[in-house]
């Protein structure tokens, strides 16, 4: 016998985990890299992706509960240049970006067959973003009195209201474990 769309769940509690790897496609779109390093800012787009979310499923097809993701990535170059004496010297920088989210979420969720095993769900979420970001960046500095590295480091934090939706296609494996 197939459920109807209101039934209430005998598990009521669904438990979210996913982990991967991510991109910000939009991310720093107006920002202008160096022709030296074309693929540099890139690498700032793409990392590890974790987020976990607890629904409590008031019915079969709604869930409400909170969410928390977590996005990481770094990448690091080296800038050729050139001082005032013609003298040719390297650059080095090192980015980290991490930004964390949290909030209240709504869950959908639809059952594609009779049996209940192929499900569509998707979430809606309303936050608060954190962000940080650490930049280093290295040079040396030739002068007539000698050679020294000079390092530069930077520390940008910010936290802003946030949304986020998500989309995903499970297959229930057993009663109470999915992929």
């Amino acid at each position: 016998e197939t459920p109807k769309s209101g039934y209430i769940p005998e598990n009521p509690l669904c438990l979210g985990l996913n982990i991967g790897y991510s991109t910000m496609p939009w991310y720093l779109d107006n920002f202008q890299p160096s022709s030296a390093l074309p693929d540099y800012y890139n690498k700032l787009k793409t990392g590890i992706h974790i987020n976990a979310n607890a629904h409590y499923m008031v019915k079969g097809f709604l869930g409400l509960g909170v969410e928390y993701s977590f996005f990481r990535t770094s990448t690091s170059g080296s800038i050729p240049s050139v001082s005032y004496s013609s003298i040719f010297i390297v650059g080095s920088e090192k980015y980290h970006l991490y930004i964390n989210y949290f909030g209240a979420s709504v869950l959908f969720q639809q059952h594609l067959d009779a049996k209940r095993k192929f499900i569509i769900s998707e979430s809606l979420s309303a936050g608060v973003l954190f962000l940080r970001l650490e930049y280093q960046n290295t040079y040396p500095s030739v002068t007539q009195s000698g050679y020294s590295e000079i390092s530069n480091n930077m520390l940008l934090t910010g936290n802003s209201f946030s949304g986020k939706l998500g989309l995903t296609a499970e297959y229930r494996l057993f009663r109470a474990v999915s992929v």
